[in-house]
């Protein structure tokens, strides 16, 4: 009788850890976007989300549908978070927004010839022509530089232009222009990044129905101002998966690890 009942007991218990293990899904739309995600899932989300979870006891799986799909299932809390998600208010409603330590910036790229930029005096100075999109920001408009307007413009795009002395400089997101001078090396082109020195984080949306996450209030929200960033009507609760997630991620950022891997990608 002891020998049944043990036999019971351990089974209930396999079983019990088996459905409580701590399975966290992101989603992806199938196309591949180099080198984030690729199709077989490999590149730095993957490696960066599954050391994260790893550190806190959790495992990574990736769901790959088209992205209305993935953002219905965080609607509903059957995809736990998307990798990488602008802020909105409307996406607020859904998600929680959680740093996830990449950075988000800008960075300026010249021909080899051009004196290094480390202000926007330095752009002025020398007389510069800016290329920018057509009915794109122009970060550099109130400069009143010669500025060159192009349609469908992008890294490339804007890379012969200006290898072809059409124009001189080009300020575009730092992480592309990184990936693109890494992989496609081109001449006679040099990058300024000491022009936008301070370079915020990207953030990850965290369903907020997702089974891993709880919200309390946030004593220091303010309800005059608009919602936002570092003013949001919650905080995670300090015992869910979500916020565990949150501050294994800054750890990582912290001792040099996310730096690492980026580099590792992008330069």
């Amino acid at each position: 009788m002891n020998k049944i009942f043990l036999i019971v007991i351990f089974g209930i218990s396999s079983l019990y850890s088996a459905n409580n293990e701590c399975i966290v899904t992101m989603g992806y739309k199938p196309k591949q976007k180099e080198p984030y995600i690729l199709e077989d899932n490999s590149g730095l989300y993957q490696e960066l989300y599954t050391k994260a979870l790893s550190d806190i006891g959790c495992k990574l799986v990736i769901q790959r549908k088209p992205k209305k799909r993935v953002i219905n299932s965080i609607k509903k809390g059957t995809i736990d978070f998307y990798p990488g998600f602008n802020f909105s208010e409307k996406r607020a409603k859904m998600v929680y927004y959680i740093k996830n330590g990449l950075p988000k910036g800008f960075t300026a790229i010249t021909r080899a010839d051009i004196k290094d930029i480390t202000s926007k005096n330095d752009i002025k100075s020398q007389k510069l022509r800016n290329i920018t999109e057509l009915g794109g920001t122009d970060l550099l408009k109130d400069l009143n530089l010669e500025t060159i307007t192009s349609s469908g413009l992008n890294v490339k795009k804007a890379i012969l232009m200006i290898q072809k002395e059409r124009a001189d400089i080009f300020i575009y997101n730092k992480s592309q222009i990184d990936f693109y001078i890494k992989k496609y090396k081109p001449k006679n082109i040099k990058t300024h990044p000491n022009l936008y020195k301070k370079s915020e984080s990207l953030y990850l949306g965290f369903s907020k129905k997702s089974k891993y996450i709880k919200e309390v209030v946030n004593k220091n929200y303010d309800k005059t101002k608009a919602i936002g960033l570092n003013n949001f009507p919650s905080v995670l609760d300090k015992n869910c998966i979500a916020y565990k997630l949150e501050i294994s991620l800054q750890n990582l950022k912290d001792n040099g690890y996310t730096d690492k891997i980026y580099t590792k990608y992008f330069k």
